[in-house]
């Protein structure tokens, strides 16, 4: 068994371990530059890294199949959001499990999602795309507001406002068109989405499906998030599905979903909005989720979300739960907007909340005396905390303590 990884960073570098866990091999492909750089330590734990000039489609399809005459690859995997479509196109290319490329492009472009589950019948959002101001304004009356913007093809809640008139609707697009650092070598563009602003509790709703298109869900993490106008993840809790008594009707929407995109092969990643009338879908991804997801579900269930994943696309048996750690686990991103633009000295109550024996990692992202991004999204997130615990209580009590007790001084 060979696997491949195109891009793998953050949650994607998991597959790493997994490869090593199912007796397989494994290759990376990646342009190993900016926010898509690997550590010397993880290229030394891959069998085989193939670092390219580009992510173009033709340059990973000629990369991968250089890797593939020396040592045929039996599965591939995106190891970021962006590369889905790149990931679809190898897979068509050696004959693999994957998404067609036409399905793997439904759900990077937004739009196209939103088409797809209404053509399905499915429920989604009253939305519109626009690709200038004057076609926002045009599509405005028929959304209505209070609405959301977003970019079209992005990530990491960049980009996405809430707007509630046209004067900012027209100042929310023109910050999304004048983003020149966009996230990975990607920005977000002139391409937009307008939709009707959801109101409920969101969840990441995820899972795997089998060569045999059985969809298994298993991963239910509850989203917090910043102050709005702003959509910035700041927060995330790991439940067991049997201590959330939403978790049925969030699998029987999202399996729909699946299959309604076509996702026949590997992991999926969706955001859910659940509201008065039920769920709804906010986006859906072929890849393993970000932000350490994977670490804080496999703490709650004993799955490991990338061992299932891998096995899927390798068509091997599904790895047995281990023991949970705990009953709950969590994460809470550390964040200041009134420091936007500026630099922090020190982080008052780290030590003290860091010390405590509930914590599993605490990471600086933004050191001290580094400019804070003045976009509140994944970019401004200074430091990230994960935590578990024996009940939701003692979780949102925790989550408190945190938020209470660490200050960012200037």
């Amino acid at each position: 068994m060979h696997a491949l990884i195109i891009t793998p960073v953050h949650s994607g570098l998991l597959y790493v371990d997994s490869a090593r866990r199912l007796g397989a091999k494994i290759s990376i492909i990646t342009n190993d530059s900016g926010d898509f750089k690997i550590s010397e330590t993880d290229k030394n734990r891959v069998d085989n890294v193939i670092i390219v000039p580009d992510l173009s489609p033709q340059t990973i399809v000629d990369a991968a199949k250089k890797i593939h005459a020396n040592n045929p690859i039996t599965a591939v995997a995106a190891g970021v959001e962006f590369v889905v479509p790149q990931t679809a196109i190898v897979a068509e290319a050696l004959a693999l499990p994957g998404m067609k490329l036409e399905d793997a492009e439904a759900v990077r472009d937004k739009s196209k999602m939103r088409e797809r589950l209404k053509s399905a019948g499915i429920r989604t959002v009253r939305y519109a795309k626009a690709g200038t101001a004057t076609d926002l304004e045009h599509v405005a009356d028929t959304v209505g507001f209070p609405a959301v913007i977003k970019p079209l093809a992005m990530a990491g809640s960049i980009g996405v406002v809430r707007v509630n008139d046209k004067l900012e609707l027209l100042a929310a697009y023109e910050d999304i068109c004048n983003d020149q650092v966009g996230w990975g070598s990607h920005i977000p563009g002139t391409d937009a989405l307008l939709e009707e602003l959801l109101i409920g509790s969101e969840y990441c709703v995820d899972g795997y499906v089998t060569q045999d298109g059985n969809v298994h869900v298993f991963e239910f993490v509850k989203v917090e998030l910043g102050p709005q106008p702003h959509f910035q993840e700041i927060g995330y809790t790991s439940y067991r599905a049997s201590d959330l008594p939403c978790a049925q009707e969030l699998t029987d929407y999202i399996t729909s979903v699946v299959k309604a995109m076509n996702i026949t092969a590997g992991p999926f990643h969706s955001e859910v909005m659940l509201t008065a009338d039920g769920p709804i879908l906010i986006e859906i991804a072929n890849r393993l989720p970000g932000d350490n997801l994977p670490l804080l579900t496999e703490r709650a269930t004993g799955i490991s979300f990338s061992d299932c994943a891998l096995a899927s696309l390798l068509d091997m048996p599904i790895p047995t739960p281990i023991q949970p750690v705990a009953r709950v686990a969590a994460s809470q991103f550390i964040i200041e907007p009134s420091l936007a633009g500026e630099m922090y000295t020190t982080i008052d109550g780290w030590d003290e909340v860091v010390n405590d024996k509930r914590i599993d990692s605490a990471t600086i992202d933004i050191p001290a005396n580094t400019a804070i991004s003045i976009q509140q999204d994944i970019r401004s997130r200074v430091a990230e905390i994960q935590f578990h615990a024996d009940s939701i209580e003692e979780i949102e009590a925790f989550r408190r303590k945190v938020n209470e007790t660490i200050r960012l001084v200037r």
